[in-house]
Formats: C-alpha cells, sequence, structure tokens
C-alpha cells in the first residue's frame, strides 16, 4: 500500500511538471491570431487618424516591430517624402492603438537594443551632430532612459562627458534595421 501511494505520488508531480514545463499550443495560436487582430487595428487606425495625428496623409509607409520582445508589435509610421524622415512610433495598450511618444516628438530612424529591450530614437542636425536616445516601454509610452549626443566632436551621455568609444559602442549594438513587409497607406 505504501508503494502504490508513493507512485500515486510520483505520477501526480510528473503531471503537474508536464502540465507546468510543455507549452500550451493552444495558447500560441492564440497568440498568433492576437498578433494579426493587433496589426488588423494598427492599419485601419492610422488610414482613420493620420491626418490628426501627423497632420498629412501623403507618402506614409509602415511596418511592425516588436521593440520590447513582449509578443505585441508596435506599429512604425514613417513619411516618405521630402528633406527628411519623420517616424513615429504606436503601441497597442489596454485595447487601444496609441502614440507611443508625445505627438510633437519624432524620429528620423528608429532602432532596437535587443539586449536590454529599447526602442532607439535617432535623430540627425547634420554633420556635425547627432543623437541617439534609447527608451523603454513602459504601459503605453516610450519612457527615457540614456540620450547620448554628439555635437561638434564632443560626446556626452545624458548631458555628461562621455568618449568617442563609449558613444560608438552603445551606438553599435543597436539594430537599425528590420525583418518586416513595408505597406504604404496610400
Amino acid at each position: 500500500m505504501q508503494c502504490k501511494k508513493k507512485l500515486f505520488s510520483l505520477a501526480v508531480v510528473f503531471i503537474m511538471l508536464f502540465a507546468i514545463l510543455v507549452p500550451d499550443t493552444a495558447n500560441v495560436v492564440n497568440a498568433k491570431t492576437k498578433q494579426s487582430t493587433i496589426k488588423k487595428k494598427y492599419a485601419s487606425y492610422i488610414k482613420k487618424n493620420a491626418e490628426n495625428d501627423l497632420g498629412y496623409t501623403d507618402n506614409l509607409e509602415y511596418y511592425f516591430q516588436d521593440f520590447n520582445n513582449d509578443g505585441i508589435p508596435e506599429m512604425v509610421v514613417a513619411s516618405v517624402g521630402g528633406a527628411r524622415a519623420a517616424i513615429y512610433v504606436y503601441t497597442y495598450y489596454k485595447g487601444k492603438v496609441v502614440m507611443a511618444h508625445a505627438g510633437d516628438t519624432f524620429f528620423n530612424e528608429v532602432g532596437c537594443l535587443k539586449s536590454k529591450n529599447y526602442l532607439v530614437g535617432f535623430g540627425s542636425g547634420g554633420a556635425s551632430y547627432s543623437e541617439f536616445t534609447l527608451y523603454k516601454l513602459k504601459k503605453g509610452k516610450l519612457r527615457e532612459v540614456a540620450t547620448y549626443v554628439m555635437d561638434e566632436g564632443k560626446f556626452t551621455k545624458n548631458g555628461k562627458k562621455i568618449s568617442e568609444k563609449q558613444y560608438t559602442k552603445v551606438y553599435n549594438k543597436v539594430n537599425w534595421s528590420f525583418s518586416g513587409k513595408i505597406h504604404k497607406l496610400n
């Protein structure tokens, strides 16, 4: 009788471990469905709200990139005409599409620092000035973590002097490319 109780206890432990360690395939399918549903909501949102949010609708492209590895892709919207790019980032938070940064803020380029789950916004003021800012996406908003500036050969992080090597080391870790399909708004 003692042996049966031990076998039963071991079987229960095995079943519990199996349930914890083996992924639930139903959730994987639901996650994919959720992503496609979210992408459709993004596309619908930007088509309806581009003029209100950005002030124009001409020459807009958008793509999806999961910057913080939470399984929910962010939508990156870029104007592709004119002298420089203007890039805006949207996220899906609490069942709604929201602009992840202040409406009057935009980026010239965006990338990600996957090791830290940061979105990186890049801005340039010509050959002698550039800056990039690391952001953490929290509660539907981009929160600034650190800003790196190169101005006339001087390098700073959050306003404090650093070496060119320190600036370049972080910059080179940023993945500035994405692996997604570009969609045209018009």
